[in-house]
């Protein structure tokens, strides 16, 4: 059994990101591997170059989706221990999910979090649970 993981980063990110921002990525990428997340990805799906394939029915896929985004929280949490800092795991997580960069990211995280009760309120939010990754003012949030 092979036992190593890659962790990819881009110039641009390194160009880009400060270095606790650098910190959180790779905790947060750590945190996969330390919970062996991959394997349980790889019984969902052996095959990883087939995009929105997978062995599950539709229940198990809907279980499956829950359960990686609680991975993902997991890895934050991960990634907020090897950067200690809140307010750089936030950056971070916003600068990779969005393709922000430090002179046009104005955080401001309440209203962020405010964002959750504003989406309890949209029916429309309900389609957002089929994604991968919890919505971005959850990750904060928790």
């Amino acid at each position: 059994e092979k036992n190593f993981f890659i962790i990819g980063i881009t110039s641009a990110a390194l160009e880009e990101l400060e270095d606790l921002e650098i910190q959180f990525i790779l905790g947060h990428e750590l945190g996969h591997f330390l919970f062996e997340h991959n394997r349980m990805n790889y019984l969902i799906n052996p095959n990883p170059t087939s995009q929105g394939v997978t062995l599950l029915p539709s229940m198990g896929e809907s279980i499956f989706l829950r359960w990686r985004k609680k991975c993902e929280i997991s890895t934050d949490r991960v990634g907020l221990l090897a950067c200690g800092d809140f307010e750089n795991a936030a950056r971070a997580m916003l600068k990779t999910a969005y393709g922000l960069t430090g002179k046009n990211l104005n955080l401001d995280v309440d209203s962020l979090l405010q964002q959750i009760d504003d989406l309890k309120e949209e029916p429309e939010a309900l389609e957002l649970n089929y994604r991968s990754h919890p919505l971005m003012p959850l990750r904060l949030k928790v």
